[in-house]
C-alpha cells in the first residue's frame, strides 16, 4: 500500500515520529510512505506532490494549527484526500 504524508514543515518533528512508528510496517513491504522529503534537488515539487497524491492508496495528515494555517496543506493535499475518499 502506497501512503502519502501531508504535514507543515513546522510539524517536522512529528513527521519523524510518525515514520519510526511506520517503520515496522515499511519493514515487512506492507507500506510505502511518501512525503515531499523524497524529491530529489531540481525536481519540479508541484508536479511530483501531484504524482504522488494521485498514486496513493492511503493519506495521512498530520493535522495541527500549522497544518490547517498552511494554504498549500489544507487547499491542495488535504482537498486531494477528500476527492480520492469519494
Amino acid at each position: 500500500m502506497k501512503a502519502f504524508i501531508s504535514y507543515s514543515h513546522d510539524d517536522a518533528e512529528f513527521l519523524t515520529s510518525l515514520h519510526q512508528h511506520l517503520a515496522a510496517l515499511r519493514r515487512q513491504r506492507l507500506l510505502e510512505v511518501w512525503t515531499d522529503r523524497e524529491i530529489d534537488a531540481g525536481g519540479v515539487l508541484h508536479r511530483e506532490i501531484a504524482a504522488a497524491m494521485e498514486d496513493a492508496d492511503l493519506f495521512l495528515l498530520l493535522v495541527s494549527s500549522s497544518f490547517l494555517n498552511s494554504d498549500y496543506c489544507y487547499e491542495k493535499e488535504f482537498q486531494k484526500a477528500l476527492e480520492k475518499q469519494k
